[in-house]
C-alpha cells in the first residue's frame, strides 16, 4: 500500500479480501458498518468484514495521513480474558516481522476500551482471487512461492509459525509481489500459549498439514509452513486445494489416507521439475519435506534460473510403502487380494502359455501331415492336391511360418511349366491336333477351338459350338476334319472356320479321323463301319464293315494302319485288333485282359510303333505285326490315360493322372516332366520335331508346352557326384569320357582330362579320381584351374573318401582293412583312424577340421584330423552308426543306422539332443540342412526322409523313382536349396 495521503482508496473489493484474509470466512456482511466513525488516531471509512473474534476496517490515519487496514476486537459477549489475550498474540507475533514478504503491523493498541492493531494497506488481490479462473503460469506460480518461501524463512527465524498458508493469505502489492498476511494461527518458538484463534476451526482443511490434522499442531514446527507452501504452490499449478471434499470430515480423511494427486495429472503444461518441488512440500512424512523454508526458496530458485533442482521424486514403492504403513488393515487386506489376484494371473498365463503350445503343437502336425501327404502326391502324380496343400501353409498375417526345405521342394515341383495356358474348353478335351506346318492348334470339347501361332505362342482365331469327338488336319495343314458328337464331320479351313468347307453325315459319331499322305481323301470309323470320304468329291462310302463294334480307335499317320479296341461276343476277354486301311487285311489281333485293359494307344508316325498304355499304368511298345511287346515298363503310377509320338518317331509322350512324361523311344530314357495340369489329362499331340506338346484334361484346360532340350555335356545330368558338403559337382560328359566340374550356381566346365571309367570325388578345390580296383595304389588329382593341373598321389590302398575342401583323403589298406587319413598337402604324416576293422567310410565337417568315424558296436568317434585327437565319443546305440553328416558350422553331428532311426548329437559333449524314428527298417546315409532346420535320411527304397529337427515330426518322404537302389549319398547344397540325393539333384529354390 502507498503512504501517498491523496492516494485512491482501493476498490472494495480488495478491501474485502483483506478483511477476510484477517477474520476468517465468516461473512462480513452480515451487520451494517459504521462509516464516517472515529476511532481514536482513526477515522473509519468503511467496515469491510467481521468474524467471530473482530471488525476490520478500512481507515484513515490521521496523525500519518495514511489508509491503513484496522482490525478491532468486538465487545460484548465474545471480547472474554482468553480472547483478548489471543488477540494480542496475533497482533505481537506479526509485529515481530519486517521483511518484504510480509504485511507488516503499525500499531497494537487499546482505544474505549477495545483492543485493536493497524496494518498496511495492499491495493493488490489475494492469490486465491488470481485464479479463481485458471491457473497461474508456472514460472509466475514459482516465484510467487519463492517469494512466500523467503517471508516464512524470515519469519521462522525470528520463532514465528504461520500454520494458516493459504491463497486467501498471500496478497500483490503494486509490484505484483506476493505478501504473507493473517498471522491468527500462528504460534511463538519462545511462548507457550497455544495457538491464537481468530477463527473457530484451527486452519483450512484443504490446505492442512496432516500432522495438524491429527491433532498435533501444538507441537508442530516449521515444516507445517513447507507444507502450506506446497499447498500454496499446488493451488496455484492447479486452481484447487490439494484434497477436496463434500464435507471438512471427508478432506480431513483424506489427509490422513491419501497422497496428494500429482499436479501434471490435472494440468499436463506443469513442468516436471516444478511438479517434483510441490509434492516435495506436501510429503505426509514432516521430515521427508524441505528441511527449511530457505532450502524450498532455492529449489524454487534453482527452477527458475533453468538448474538443475535438489529435490528428488518419491518412487512409487516408497509411496506404496507409506500408504501401507497409514493404513496396515486395509494393506493386508489388499495384499491378500492381491496374492490371489496373482495367483488366478499366473495360473491364467501358464494355461494361457499350455494352450499356445498345444496349439503351436498341432499347427505344426497339421503342416507335416500335410507336407507327408504333398510329397506322396507328388509320388503318384497327383500335383494338384499337392499345390492345395502347399498353398494352405503360406506364411499367415501373424508372421508365422512353418515352412522348410520341404515345402519349398513341393513348391518347385508343383510349379507349372507350360508356354502358355489356353482358353478352358466346355468340358472334357477330346481332342486336339497341331497341323503339320505348326501354324495352326486345335482342341475340342463341348466345343471347338482354333489358334494360330504367333511369335511361339498361340492366340485365339475363332470358336465354335460343335459338340467335338475327333480333329484331323490335312497334311498341307489347309483342311481341318472336325468330327461332331451329332454324326457330322465338317472340312474347315484354320484361317477362316466359321463357314465349314464340306460337311457330311454319319449314322453315328466317327471315333477316329486320318487324312490319306496325299490329302485327297479321310478315313474314320463310325458305328461298325470303316469309312473313307473325299470331301468335294462325292459322298462318303462305306469300305468295311467291322466284325465287332470297336470302343475305342486310331490311324497310323497317312491312315495306312488302323487299330480298334473291342469286346468279342460271349466273350469277357477284351481285344486289340490292327488292319491294313486301304486293303483291309488283319494284321493281328491280340488279346488284352482284364488286368491290362488299354487305356490308350497310338501309332507311331512311321507305323513301325504301336505304343499302349494300360490301367495299370504300364507303357507296352510293340513293333509289327504287335502282337508281341518289345518292351514293357511302368511308368507312371495311375493309369496311362494318353499316348502321343513324335512325327519323327523319336520320342514318345505319355500322360498318367496329370504329369506328362517324355521317353527316348530307343533308349528308354526319360527326358523330361511336364507338370501344371490339375485334372486328369486326356488327350496329347506333339508336333513336327518333337519340340512342342499340346495337352487337354478332363476339366477342359488346354496347355502348350515346350519340351527339354537334350541333355549336353554342360548340362548337370540326373545323376552326377557331388562334394559331402554339396558345394562341388563332377561328372562324365557326354561320348568323350571326358571330366565335367562345376561348383554350386555355376556353369559346368569341359575338362580335356579323360576320366578312363575311374571314380569321381569333387571337392571344392578339385577332383580325384581313382580306380575301384581294390589293387589301387595311386589316385589322381585334378584342381578347378583353366587348364586344369593333374597330379598323381601315391596311396596305400584304394580311395574311400575325401574332405569338402579337398586337403585330406582316406584310403583302406586292404592288409589292415582300416582307413588311414592322407595330407595331400604332405604336411601330416599318414594317419591310421579307429582300432577295429572295417569301420564306416569316415565323414568330413564342411571346413575339414573334424572327421566323423563309425563303427560296428554302434560307438561313433570324433577326431581333428590336423593332430589327431579325439574330440569326443559318443556311446553305442542299437545298430551301427553307419552314416554321419556335420551341421555347416560343426557343432551338430547327425548319424543314422541300421535300426531304422537318425539322431542328432551335440559335438562339444557328445550328447543326444534328439531321436527320429521312422518305417525304415534300415538308413543308408544322413544330411543336415545348413540351417539345422531339417535332417534328412536314405532308405533302401530310392526314398529319402526328412524330420524338423526342433520338434522331431517327419515331414514327408521324397520318393526318387524307380528302380529301387539304395540311397547311400545324400547332402544339402550351401544354402540349403537343394538336396544331392545318390546323384538325383532335388531343387527348391
Amino acid at each position: 500500500m502507498s503512504d501517498d495521503a491523496s492516494a485512491e482508496p482501493a476498490p472494495v473489493t480488495h478491501w474485502k479480501s483483506l478483511a477476510q484474509s484477517l477474520l476468517g470466512s465468516e461473512d462480513a456482511s452480515s451487520e451494517p458498518a459504521a462509516d464516517g466513525m472515529e476511532f481514536g488516531d482513526y477515522h473509519l471509512e468503511e467496515e469491510i468484514a467481521r468474524g467471530g473474534m473482530g471488525i476490520v476496517y478500512r481507515a484513515w490515519q490521521v496523525s500519518l495521513s495514511r489508509p491503513v487496514a484496522l482490525k478491532v476486537m468486538r465487545e460484548g459477549l465474545f471480547a472474554d480474558r482468553r480472547d483478548v489475550e489471543r488477540f494480542r498474540h496475533e497482533a505481537a507475533a506479526a509485529a515481530l516481522l519486517r521483511h518484504p514478504g510480509i504485511v507488516p503491523v503499525y500499531e497494537c493498541g487499546e482505544c474505549e476500551g477495545r483492543v485493536f492493531y493497524a496494518m498496511e494497506w495492499i491495493a493488490g488481490p489475494n492469490l486465491a482471487e488470481v485464479t479463481r479462473e485458471n491457473p497461474a503460469p508456472a514460472r509466475q506460480a514459482a516465484q510467487w512461492v519463492c517469494e512466500a518461501a523467503e517471508a516464512m524463512r524470515h519469519a521462522h527465524e525470528h520463532g514465528v509459525i504461520h500454520r494458516d498458508l493459504k491463497p486467501a493469505n498471500v496478497l500483490l502489492d503494486d509490484a505484483r509481489r506476493a505478501r504473507i498476511t493473517d498471522f491468527g494461527m500462528a504460534q511463538r518458538a519462545d511462548t507457550a500459549s497455544g495457538l491464537t484463534l481468530s477463527g473457530q476451526m484451527l486452519g483450512t482443511p484443504g490446505y492442512m498439514a496432516p500432522e495438524v490434522a491429527g491433532g498435533n499442531a501444538r507441537n508442530a514446527g516449521a515444516a507445517v509452513d513447507i507444507y502450506g507452501l506446497g499447498s500454496l504452490l499446488f493451488h496455484l499449478l492447479t486452481g484447487r486445494a490439494p484434497f477436496i471434499g463434500e464435507s471438512h470430515t471427508a478432506i480431513l480423511r483424506q489427509l490422513s489416507d491419501a497422497e496428494p494427486v500429482a499436479p501434471r495429472l490435472l494440468n499436463p503444461s506443469v513442468p516436471r521439475d516444478l511438479e517434483i518441488i510441490c509434492l516435495t512440500a506436501l510429503n505426509h512424512d514432516p521430515a521427508k519435506r524441505y528441511d527449511t523454508a530457505r532450502a524450498m526458496a532455492a529449489d524454487l530458485t534453482r527452477f527458475l534460473n533453468g538448474e538443475p533442482i535438489h529435490a528428488r521424486p518419491v518412487s512409487a514403492p516408497a509411496r506404496l510403502w507409506k500408504w501401507c504403513r497409514r493404513k496396515p488393515a486395509l494393506a493386508g487386506s489388499l495384499a491378500v487380494v492381491l496374492l490371489l489376484a496373482a495367483g488366478i494371473i499366473l495360473t491364467s498365463v501358464f494355461s494361457a502359455r499350455r494352450i499356445e503350445g498345444l496349439r503351436r503343437e498341432a499347427v505344426e502336425r497339421l503342416y507335416a501331415s500335410d507336407m507327408r501327404l504333398a510329397l506322396q502326391n507328388i509320388a503318384e502324380g497327383k500335383y494338384g492336391p499337392a499345390a492345395a496343400l502347399v498353398e494352405r501353409h503360406q506364411p499367415g498375417a501373424d508372421g508365422e511360418d512353418l515352412r522348410g526345405f520341404e515345402w519349398h521342394l513341393v513348391k518347385e515341383l508343383c510349379r507349372s511349366g507350360e508356354l502358355a495356358a489356353l482358353e478352358e474348353m466346355d468340358g472334357q478335351v477330346r481332342a486336339v491336333v497341331i497341323s503339320p506346318d505348326g501354324h495352326w492348334l486345335a482342341a475340342g470339347a463341348g466345343n471347338l477351338r482354333i489358334w494360330e501361332m504367333k511369335s511361339d505362342l498361340p492366340v485365339l482365331r475363332c470358336t465354335l459350338p460343335d459338340k467335338v469327338r475327333a480333329l484331323a488336319c490335312s497334311p498341307d495343314s489347309r483342311r481341318l476334319a472336325v468330327g461332331t458328337a451329332a454324326g457330322d464331320v465338317r472340312i474347315l479351313d484354320p484361317s477362316n472356320g466359321a463357314t465349314p468347307l464340306f460337311t457330311a453325315h454319319f449314322p453315328e459319331a466317327a471315333l477316329a479321323l486320318a487324312w490319306h499322305a496325299d490329302g485327297g481323301a479321310l478315313e474314320l470309323i463310325a458305328g461298325r463301319r470303316q469309312w473313307r470320304w473325299a470331301p468335294g468329291r462325292g459322298d462318303p462310302s462305306a469300305v468295311f464293315e467291322l466284325s465287332e463294334v470297336p470302343r475305342e480307335s486310331c490311324f497310323s499317320a497317312g491312315a495306312r494302319l488302323e487299330g480298334y479296341l473291342h469286346e468279342p461276343a460271349g466273350t469277357e476277354a477284351y481285344r486289340f485288333a490292327v488292319r491294313e486301311v486301304l486293303s483291309g487285311n488283319h494284321v493281328s489281333d491280340f488279346p488284352i485282359g482284364h488286368q491290362r485293359i488299354l487305356r490308350s494307344f497310338s501309332f507311331s508316325g512311321d507305323g513301325q510303333w504301336l505304343a499302349t498304355g494300360d490301367y495299370s499304368g504300364r507303357l507296352t511298345l510293340r513293333a509289327p505285326p504287335f502282337d508281341q511287346e518289345t518292351h514293357d515298363e511302368v511308368v507312371h503310377r495311375g493309369m496311362v490315360t494318353a499316348v502321343a509320338f513324335s512325327p519323327d518317331a523319336k520320342v514318345i509322350v505319355t500322360a498318367g493322372d496329370q504329369v506328362i512324361r517324355l521317353m527316348d523311344v530307343r533308349s528308354r530314357f526319360v527326358s523330361g516332366v511336364l507338370n501344371g495340369h490339375r485334372k486328369m489329362i486326356s488327350v496329347l499331340a506333339v508336333s513336327s520335331g518333337g519340340t512342342h506338346v499340346l495337352s487337354g484334361d478332363q476339366g477342359g484346360a488346354v496347355k502348350w508346352w515346350k519340351t527339354p532340350a537334350a541333355l549336353s555335356a554342360q548340362d548337370m545330368p540326373p545323376r552326377v557326384m557331388s562334394s559331402s558338403d554339396g558345394s562341388a559337382f563332377g561328372w562324365t560328359g557326354g561320348e568323350t569320357g571326358r571330366l565335367v566340374l562345376s561348383t554350386w550356381g555355376q556353369t559346368a566346365r569341359l575338362t580335356g582330362v579323360n576320366v578312363n571309367g575311374n571314380g569321381l570325388a569333387p571337392t571344392r578345390a578339385g577332383c580325384y579320381l581313382h580306380s575301384r580296383s581294390v589293387d589301387s595304389r595311386s589316385v589322381r588329382w585334378v584342381t578347378f584351374d583353366d587348364p586344369p593341373v593333374e597330379k598323381v598321389i601315391p596311396v596305400s590302398g584304394p580311395f574311400e573318401c575325401c574332405s569338402p575342401d579337398g586337403r585330406w583323403l582316406v584310403v583302406r589298406p586292404p592288409e589292415t582293412n582300416l582307413p588311414v587319413l592322407l595330407d595331400r598337402l604332405g604336411q601330416r604324416p599318414e594317419t591310421v583312424l579307429g582300432d577295429e576293422p572295417r569301420p564306416a567310410a569316415p565323414a568330413f565337417s564342411s571346413d575339414g577340421k573334424l572327421c566323423a568315424l563309425g563303427f560296428r558296436t554302434g560307438e561313433a568317434r570324433i577326431i581333428r584330423p590336423e593332430t589327431g585327437e579325439t574330440v569326443c565319443s559318443i556311446p553305442a546305440r542299437h545298430g551301427w552308426a553307419y552314416a554321419r553328416s556335420f551341421s555347416q558350422d560343426g557343432k551338430w553331428l547327425a548319424t543314422a543306422g541300421f535300426d531304422g532311426k537318425a539322431r542328432l548329437w551335440e559335438v562339444a559333449t557328445g550328447e543326444l539332443a534328439r531321436e527320429f524314428t521312422s518305417s525304415a527298417g534300415t538308413l543308408w546315409s544322413v544330411a543336415l540342412s545348413p540351417d539345422g532346420s531339417r535332417i534328412a535320411a536314405g532308405t533302401d527304397e530310392s526314398t529319402v526322409i526328412l524330420w524338423n529337427t526342433a520338434n522331431g515330426l517327419e515331414t514327408g518322404i521324397i520318393h526318387l523313382g524307380l528302380p529301387q537302389n539304395l540311397v547311400e549319398t545324400l547332402t544339402f547344397t550351401p544354402g540349403g536349396k537343394a538336396l544331392i540325393a545318390h546323384g538325383h539333384v532335388l531343387q527348391a529354390p
